[in-house]
């Protein structure tokens, strides 16, 4: 039998090889993708250390970092490959290269200085921010920056991606959260909450410096936000002992908003405590801050059970927080807490004297009536001058300097030289009346003939008298000088 699959042998021909089999072919597409989804992987793992490698060594900006809007803090907010991690919720923000990734309505984040990015804030506590057809407002005022926005406007709030953005921003008010519906556009008024920043969560490339990246500054007032934040403030209303107590037990259950309402409710009393610490250094701005530190911190201390009301507990904190500012941030050298604390106490009572003597009060004075020695408020008056720097502008916005009005004491001005031979011709002529032993005696106790003053007894050895002689001749000779006529040629001098 002819065997039809056996190559045909010695005729030199090559028959046309059979096609390959499926299985054959899918093997061969099979290591081709693996192969270079290994060389997608191992390109893409490369990527991720050589960025982080560059942001942590040489702190080089990223794609995702981005400037500061307002003066104050920067925010730090972690975000991989596939989107942020929305804290309190289980959304995540869109990956990159999305067109909804987003950067389209503020959100609110902790204050968590450990974590990764700089995202850029626009809203500190207290603030209301909102957008009207894609300009942003805080507080009732245009941002600085234009708001750009680059997504497609038909995504509206009934998008089931912003049910996230309702559930963290919104009240827990079921009627609220259906009717509040945010567009690409315009969303808000939304307020900032104690605990809270508020960011805008977009992606763009506009960090300033790299280096700004390792600071985390405080927030901080002008003079218009402040006088807007106390007209802000007087509007919360107080709250009795009853609902105080009903706001500390949701606050033990991890309650937001009765935290919020329960700070909002006593902001008022944090301005009048550190209004009492002005003028030591920090600004008032400064100081409210600090203090509302504080009272956020005796709020999620604060014991409803022990029968006292909330400020009276919580005026310990604001005031440790305010005395730590100070202690801090007043002065160059670093003042421990207690130290501060002694301080004001101490500032109180002079400046209670000054009022009541028409003059600055002695350090026996001050001790008088403290249960500090005399020995300590001395120790502390000797911390407690105020540091001015030379270099500091001595108007706003302008480039004088204190420097520039400070004398210079090294050369004698040319006024210097008339002034001082007036004077000793006014001196002369006045001694010139005096016998010439009592003339003699006050030359030398006050030095001026050049020599260093003298003592009773260095005159008296030169002179040949005893010293109490001299002093009995000096006291004559200065009663005499106190006359109308002859303390009349001085006068002019001590003005």
């Amino acid at each position: 039998m002819l065997d039809l699959g056996a190559p045909p042998a010695g005729n030199g021909v090559d028959t046309p090889r059979l096609p390959s089999p499926p299985s054959s072919r899918r093997s061969v597409l099979s290591r081709w993708f693996d192969s270079w989804m290994r060389s997608l992987g191992m390109a893409l793992v490369l990527f991720l250390i050589i960025r982080t490698f560059l942001l942590e060594a040489f702190q080089i900006p990223s794609g995702s970092m981005e400037r500061t809007l307002l003066a104050g803090d920067f925010l730090f907010v972690n975000k991989a490959v596939y989107g942020a991690q929305i804290p309190g919720t289980n959304a995540r923000l869109p990956g990159f290269n999305t067109p909804r990734r987003g950067d389209v309505i503020v959100f609110a984040y902790p204050k968590d200085p450990t974590l990764s990015y700089v995202k850029r804030v626009i809203g500190v506590p207290g603030d209301v921010v909102e957008m009207r057809l894609g300009q942003v407002y805080v507080n009732g005022r245009t941002l600085e920056e234009p708001y750009v926005q680059r997504v497609d406007p038909l995504h509206d709030g009934f998008d089931p991606e912003f049910n996230w953005q309702r559930e963290y921003l919104v009240r827990r008010d079921t009627e609220q959260r259906r009717r509040y519906h945010p567009t690409r556009d315009t969303w808000g008024p939304l307020r900032v909450p104690m605990d809270k920043y508020f960011v805008l969560g977009d992606n763009r490339d506009n960090c300033d410096h790299p280096m700004q990246l390792n600071t985390a500054k405080r927030a901080s007032f002008d003079e218009g936000s402040l006088d807007q934040y106390l007209r802000e403030i007087s509007q919360y209303p107080l709250i009795t002992r009853e609902e105080e107590v009903t706001l500390a037990q949701r606050i033990k259950q991890q309650d937001p908003e009765a935290l919020d309402k329960l700070v909002r409710s006593n902001l008022r009393f944090v301005v009048s405590v550190a209004k009492k610490y002005q003028n030591q250094g920090v600004s008032l701005s400064d100081l409210i801050n600090e203090g509302n530190l504080g009272l956020i911190r005796a709020a999620h201390k604060f014991d409803e059970t022990k029968g006292i009301k909330f400020i009276s507990y919580a005026v310990w904190w604001i005031r440790q927080a305010i005395l730590q500012a100070l202690a801090e941030q007043s002065r160059i050298v670093r003042v421990p807490l207690n130290r501060a604390g002694t301080l004001h106490r101490i500032g109180k009572r002079s400046a209670s004297l000054l009022q009541e003597l028409g003059r600055e009060p002695t350090v026996e004075e001050i001790a008088e009536g403290m249960d500090i020695s005399e020995e300590e408020v001395a120790k502390t008056l000797s911390i407690s001058q105020a540091h001015l720097s030379l270099d500091a502008p001595l108007t706003p916005g302008e480039d004088n300097k204190l420097l520039d009005y400070l004398p210079d004491t090294t050369n004698p001005g040319p006024d210097d030289e008339i002034f001082e031979h007036a004077l000793t011709e006014s001196i002369e002529s006045v001694l010139a009346t005096l016998k010439e032993r009592e003339a003699r005696i006050l030359r030398l106790y006050f030095g001026l003939e050049g020599q260093e003053p003298m003592t009773l007894e260095e005159i008296g050895s030169q002179l040949g008298i005893t010293r109490e002689r001299v002093r009995q001749l000096k006291e004559k000779a200065l009663a005499r000088l106190r006359h109308v006529s002859r303390a009349r040629a001085l006068e002019s001098f001590l003005s």
